[in-house]
């Protein structure tokens, strides 16, 4: 699992074997994560949030940028789990998903630049309210 950035096992030190839907094999093995091991991973993200919320818009968007770039170079390995992992066609839809994935990234480093205030009407004509999105935090 990664948490606050590091590979770490579950705190109850549990893991599970991870088997191909196609042939049944392990494929691998995993940390059977616990409730604990969500608290950790939400207050690691706690912990970051604020640096995330003080980039701007452009600085949001080249990292999402960044990481669709480097889902883009991954293309091979990751459409290869995801067919190991999942049993998908290869051809048919691991690589389709890995594209989209792709996709999304950069669709969300599009929008994060376009995220802007609106000015509704006021009931009081003297006076203008201004309506703009502020990051809140981790939801969880």
């Amino acid at each position: 699992m990664l948490i606050g950035g590091a590979w770490v096992e579950s705190e109850s030190g549990a893991r599970f074997d991870a088997e191909s839907p196609a042939t049944g094999e392990t494929i691998g093995t995993v940390p059977d994560g616990t409730r604990e091991d969500a608290r950790r991973a939400i207050g690691a993200a706690n912990d970051v949030w604020h640096g995330w919320a003080a980039l701007s818009a452009f600085e949001r968007a080249a990292a999402l940028e960044r990481v669709a770039a480097l889902v883009e170079e991954r293309r091979e390995v990751l459409a290869h789990t995801l067919t190991l992992d999942q049993g998908k066609p290869l051809v048919a839809e691991s690589y389709d998903e890995v594209d989209e994935l792709a996709g999304y990234f950069r669709q969300a480093a599009a929008e994060a630049t376009r995220l802007d205030g609106s000015m509704p009407p006021s009931v009081d004509a003297s006076k203008r309210v201004l309506v703009y999105r502020v990051p809140r935090g981790v939801v969880g």
